[in-house]
């Protein structure tokens, strides 16, 4: 298992980034009241950006596993408000300390919270350093049955101070 950070992602990557990406989310459509999804085009335009954290994880043989991305540039997050983020907390907002996970997942054929573990050791390890809050939207879904959230704090806990 190798989860590190990808700061360019080829084609081939990119490809099967977004086809997770889709299989993840296209059930959330329905599930969710708010639009949690990019287009085709948005999304590979994130993959593009250097404001743009990649996390990738991926298997023995190289395969993508899961991936998240995040960015303390809220602006670029299309579904959300910066200046309510900014209003909130003006002093994190100044100092980029606040960080914004537009997707995070792990393909259906791999789900085991391992995998979801390292990513969020990941993101801990990128944040808690600078005091970051992590920002992220999470449908009563993914909170009650995939239980994502608690699993992010659980494993924040251990690499950040609270």
């Amino acid at each position: 298992m190798v989860v590190r950070h990808e700061q360019f992602i080829d084609d081939e990557t990119a490809d099967a980034m977004l086809a997770t990406y889709i299989q993840a989310f296209e059930p959330l459509k329905k599930l969710s009241a708010t639009k949690q999804t990019l287009d085709d085009h948005d999304f590979r335009a994130l993959l593009d950006l250097d404001d743009v954290t990649k996390v990738v994880a991926r298997d023995r043989s190289g395969n993508l596993v899961g991936f998240a991305l995040i960015t303390s540039n809220l602006k670029l997050i299309p579904w959300i408000s910066p200046d309510f983020y900014e209003h909130r907390y003006p002093d994190k907002y100044a100092n980029g300390q606040l960080f914004y996970v537009p997707c995070f997942l792990v393909h259906p054929d791999h789900q085991s919270a391992i995998w979801a573990a390292s990513i969020c050791r990941e993101l801990a390890l990128l944040t808690g350093p600078v005091h970051g809050i992590v920002l992220m939207d999470c449908c009563a879904h993914n909170d009650d049955v995939v239980g994502l959230p608690a699993l992010l704090e659980k494993v924040a806990g251990k690499y950040t101070h609270h």
